[in-house]
């Protein structure tokens, strides 16, 4: 998705409940390949639509598929070096990445990258957006050092862009804050976030799913550091928001779910933490699949809070 139009997006999407509108984008998906055939622009446009929906409905195979009949079209029509053919090849990406193919998912954003520094120059969101997602598929791949190079200079690029209280420099702010957890340093984790959420409650509004996914992150540094009560109520109402929003077999109200497991099972309440586990198991395992990254780490966990 193209950063410059990431709050319009966000609005437009989840102002409306998401299975409807997947299903309005699919008729009008059908009404562009009649009118105008499989191969058009307008084709293409219509393709990326369905496969945002269906991404945020949490189907990411059908987003995948969706995105890759844009991306023929474009390469052929536009040719493999436009804006355009790099935007898709970045929705790629995204949807790799969220799935756990973080090698494939990286050389998509590579491509992207190379397009728009080539086209669009260093000095532009849609680069910072390709660098901030290279940074979260090398950090998924398990080097977290040179993520944040690539995440801190997105934010750099979004801070002089679009400003120091934009969606887009939220997203890299709350994704530096991810990277710092995963390095320990929990107090900068915890005010990189916090900048995040207090951009996006102000922005997006308190009860929006990507608000909810700095909820989700602050609940998880919080618990690291011990203040259970805070963290509850932090995963809490993200959980209450993604249920609310999302539904409550979407892939990432299963990452609350799992969370509010963890510090269930921190607190002594055995019994409701194997109970969030196995629902959110449950929802990976529909999701992802039986041998998904998801459902196995959830599967080990309930067994060893089982012994």
């Amino acid at each position: 998705m193209s950063s410059s139009t990431h709050e319009a997006f966000e609005r437009e999407y989840f102002s409306q409940d998401i299975t409807s509108l997947c299903d309005s984008l699919r008729q009008r998906l059908d009404e562009c390949v009649r009118n105008y055939g499989e191969s058009h622009l307008d084709t293409a446009y219509c393709l990326h639509e369905i496969a945002y929906a269906t991404y945020f409905a949490g189907d990411y195979s059908a987003a995948i598929e969706y995105f890759e009949r844009a991306l023929t079209i474009r390469r052929t029509k536009l040719g493999k070096w436009h804006p355009d053919t790099a935007h898709t090849l970045n929705d790629i990406g995204m949807v790799l990445l969220t799935v756990g193919r973080c090698t494939e998912a990286e050389k998509n954003f590579e491509r992207a990258l190379e397009i728009r520094r080539a086209r669009l120059g260093e000095w532009h969101l849609d680069t910072a957006h390709t660098l901030n997602d290279i940074g979260m598929a090398i950090a998924a791949g398990g080097e977290v050092e040179p993520a944040v190079a690539y995440v801190r200079r997105a934010l750099e690029i979004r801070i002089k862009v679009s400003g120091a209280d934009s969606i887009d420099t939220a997203i890299s702010l709350n994704d530096l804050g991810v990277l710092h957890r995963a390095q320990g340093d929990c107090e900068k984790a915890r005010a990189s976030i916090e900048e995040a959420l207090h951009i996006r409650r102000r922005k997006l509004g308190t009860d929006h799913p990507v608000t909810a996914h700095s909820l989700h992150e602050l609940g998880v540094v919080l618990r690291v550091q011990g203040e259970y009560e805070e963290a509850g109520g932090a995963i809490e109402e993200a959980l209450h928001i993604r249920c609310s929003k999302l539904g409550t077999d979407h892939p990432v109200t299963a990452d609350s779910l799992r969370n509010l497991g963890h510090l269930k099972y921190m607190t002594g309440n055995h019994a409701e933490a194997k109970k969030l586990f196995s629902e959110a198991l449950h929802i990976y395992v529909d999701t992802f699949g039986e041998g998904s990254k998801q459902a196995l780490r959830s599967r080990r966990i309930l067994m060893l809070m089982q012994q």
